[in-house]
């Protein structure tokens, strides 16, 4: 549980929307995360009163890019990362 001005939250909304509730959250494609705490959260409708987390994915870019990542780990720990980006039709 995350808390919020003494209110627990587990309410996470991705890109203005709902999204669902706090868990594991990789910040790979993640641009910005906000925290609105108190009544200013009320921008996403019906929330909590503690607040909101807010996060908000990176945008596609214009020109094609890719990265690859590995990283490795104690107690067997692998993560292997893909990151590609550009437009999805030409034009």
């Amino acid at each position: 549980n995350t808390t919020i001005r003494g209110f627990n939250t587990r309410t996470v909304y991705k890109d203005g929307a709902r999204f669902g509730t706090i868990g594991e959250i990789y910040l790979d494609n993640i641009a910005s995360v906000e925290v609105l705490r108190g009544p200013a959260g009320m921008l996403y409708g019906v929330t909590p009163p503690g607040g909101v987390i807010v996060y908000t994915r990176r945008r596609p870019q214009a020109d094609w890019a890719a990265s690859a990542d590995f990283t490795v780990g104690s107690d067997n720990f692998l993560n292997p990362r893909i990151d590609l980006t550009g437009p999805l039709t030409e034009g």
